[in-house]
């Protein structure tokens, strides 16, 4: 049921509970400038009760700032950097650090 509970997203936003706790810290922090994923996934585990690894947390960071056609609707973040391409699906994106 948690798992379920996890990778269903919710039908009044849309959005997984993973990513609903990026966008809140993205708005108690008033994030308006450019920021590192690691650092940014950092502050999301300490502020937000994440106890899951910190690479899924940057996956999911990585996965709402593409914008190519075939991964998201609309990017939820500004994609500043090297998020991955259409050819490769997202895939060759830079690594968190």
């Amino acid at each position: 049921m948690a798992d379920l509970h996890r990778s269903i997203p919710s039908m009044v936003d849309g959005l997984k509970p993973r990513q609903m706790k990026i966008l809140f810290c993205s708005f108690k922090q008033n994030f308006t400038k450019e920021a590192k994923v690691a650092q940014f996934s950092g502050y999301v585990s300490g502020h937000s009760v994440y106890h899951h690894r910190e690479q899924n947390l940057a996956g999911t960071i990585i996965g709402m700032a593409q914008d190519f056609v075939g991964s998201n609707n609309i990017n939820l973040f500004q994609p500043n950097g090297q998020f991955g391409n259409r050819h490769q699906g997202g895939k060759d994106h830079a690594s968190a650090r």
